[in-house]
C-alpha cells in the first residue's frame, strides 16, 4: 500500500510591500522615474541624500543633482526614491501595523 506523507506549512504572515518612485536615470526606463516595490520589514535605515551627476554617470543637466531619500535594505542593497523620509517612515510603520503617533502643532 502506497501511503502519501503530506506536509503542511502555515502561511507566515508577511506585511504589504511599500511601493516607492525611483529617482529617474537617463538609461533605465527611458529616463521616467519608475516603481520598487520594497518590503517594510527589510528597511534598516532611511536618510535625506543628495544624489550628483558622478553618482549617477551621466553628463545630462537633467538627471542631477537631486535632493532625495536613500532607503538601506538588510544586506546592504538600497535605493534612491523620490518620497520624503517621514512619507517613508510612516507607510513602513502602517505597514508593519504601527499607527503613528503624531504630536499636534502647537
Amino acid at each position: 500500500m502506497n501511503e502519501q506523507i503530506v506536509t503542511a506549512t502555515q502561511m507566515v504572515w508577511q506585511p504589504r510591500l511599500l511601493r516607492l518612485t525611483k529617482i529617474p536615470h537617463p538609461d533605465l526606463n527611458d529616463g521616467e522615474p519608475e516603481a520598487a516595490y520594497i518590503r517594510p520589514d527589510f528597511i534598516t535605515k532611511i536618510h535625506t541624500t543628495w544624489v550628483t551627476q558622478e553618482k549617477m554617470h551621466v553628463k545630462d543637466e537633467k538627471y542631477g543633482p537631486v535632493i532625495c531619500t536613500y532607503i538601506a535594505l538588510q544586506g546592504g542593497d538600497g535605493f534612491h526614491v523620490m518620497e520624503p523620509p517621514d512619507v517613508i517612515a510612516a507607510m513602513r510603520d502602517r505597514a508593519l501595523g504601527f499607527e503613528p503617533q503624531l504630536d499636534p502643532v502647537e
